[in-house]
């Protein structure tokens, strides 16, 4: 933890997620990784570490961007700025592709993570740990219930016995939404640490694996939009439209799906979709 003086106060600036403090976390996560990197942005992210309201922030900018002030004034205060961006750098700088750790232990359970890249993640357990996820950062339901199913859905205990034909690499458990909902307090008291790195790790894999695929469109933002009026209304809706095509069968059977053979089928799709609008507009 660094100490600064802003505005004539001192001010604790975070050197890694273990000093965040546990409220700031999920407006934190939501302002880094889902929405677009602009100088509001990084606004926004000064203002959550350094715990100001949205109006006392507005005020602090006014006091030191307002008219009152001189250009070089005005140039000061930016540098002061970039210099305590350039201290919280490292929360978009750290790898969080990468697994913090392949599993850990809770009340004699071990509970093992899914691979680097999810390689081996189903499409129905990536629909649901995306919605837990979505509605943890935007706190639609107070406290850690959605961060907990979060968890479960995607870290699960070490299968004891691996299918003898058909087995994928999955060291884990076939996930099962039902048993995730039943066991949700079984992780309410898991160390926080360990509960933010798996967080960090979903959520920092979930933007690897939507920059990896050529699923965005040039008319709209994504194939899972980036405005949704429910969480995973996008993969809902791409659920849907391939259950409907019967590429792999009915709706259940899509959600069992490799979610990398979901998003390439999403990426063709697309292209059949603008080849389409190409050929319609030159008609």
């Amino acid at each position: 933890m660094k100490q600064v003086e802003l505005n004539g106060q001192p001010i604790n600036i975070p050197d890694n997620w273990e000093e965040v403090p546990q409220k700031q976390i999920p407006e934190l996560i939501k302002t880094l990784f889902m929405r677009q990197e602009n100088g509001e942005t990084y606004h926004e992210l000064l203002r959550i570490v350094l715990s100001y309201s949205e109006a006392a922030w507005k005020k602090l900018m006014s006091k030191y961007f307002g008219k009152k002030n001189t250009e070089a004034q005005k140039e000061q205060s930016a540098m002061a700025l970039q210099e305590l961006l350039r201290m919280i750098s490292w929360m978009w700088q750290t790898p969080l592709t990468n697994q913090p750790f392949s599993s850990f232990s809770h009340k004699g359970i071990e509970y093992v993570l899914p691979t680097n890249g999810f390689l081996t993640m189903s499409w129905g357990e990536l629909k649901d740990a995306y919605i837990h996820a979505e509605a943890f950062t935007k706190q639609l339901v107070k406290g850690e219930k959605h961060l907990n199913l979060l968890i479960l859905t995607i870290c699960r205990p070490r299968a004891k016995k691996k299918p003898a034909f058909d087995w994928n690499g999955d060291e884990r458990v076939p996930y099962n939404e039902y048993i995730v909902a039943a066991q949700e307090q079984e992780v309410s008291d898991l160390d926080y640490a360990t509960k933010l790195s798996v967080l960090l790790f979903f959520v920092g894999t979930m933007k690897q694996l939507l920059d990896q695929y050529d699923i965005f469109y040039k008319s709209s933002s994504s194939m899972i939009p980036t405005v949704e009026t429910y969480p995973g209304e996008g993969f809902e809706d791409n659920t849907l439209l391939l259950a409907e095509k019967q590429l792999f069968g009915n709706y259940q059977e899509t959600l069992k799906v490799n979610c990398h053979n979901i998003f390439v089928a999403l990426e063709r799709n697309k292209k059949i979709v603008e080849a389409e609008m190409e050929a319609h507009k030159e008609s």
